[in-house]
């Protein structure tokens, strides 16, 4: 992730919580964030405003990231939805 991407999509952040991170800070986090890619930080961003109640750390946000890392999609294509109702047997 480029800096300026990283400022673009940190900006959300501190916008939302009406909070700005101190260049300290926001340096430290992209030494610790450059490596992934924009769309995951980007996704962890949506997430850390979904889920937290206060401007997210950088503990936070990597908790986030690992979070959707471990995430497997699973294929639905031909589950049977139906069966999941309790009352599918009873006639009305």
């Amino acid at each position: 992730m480029k800096v300026n991407e990283f400022i673009m999509a940190t900006s959300k952040l501190e916008k939302y919580f009406e909070k700005e991170y101190t260049n300290e800070q926001r340096q430290i986090m992209y030494e610790e964030l450059k490596e992934m890619s924009l769309e995951k930080y980007q996704e962890s961003i949506k997430d850390c405003i979904k889920t937290c109640k206060f401007l997210p750390k950088l503990a936070e946000i990597l908790g986030k990231t690992e979070r959707l890392s471990n995430f497997e999609a699973r294929d639905y294509t031909n589950f049977d939805f139906n069966s999941l109702l309790a009352n599918r047997d009873i006639l009305i």
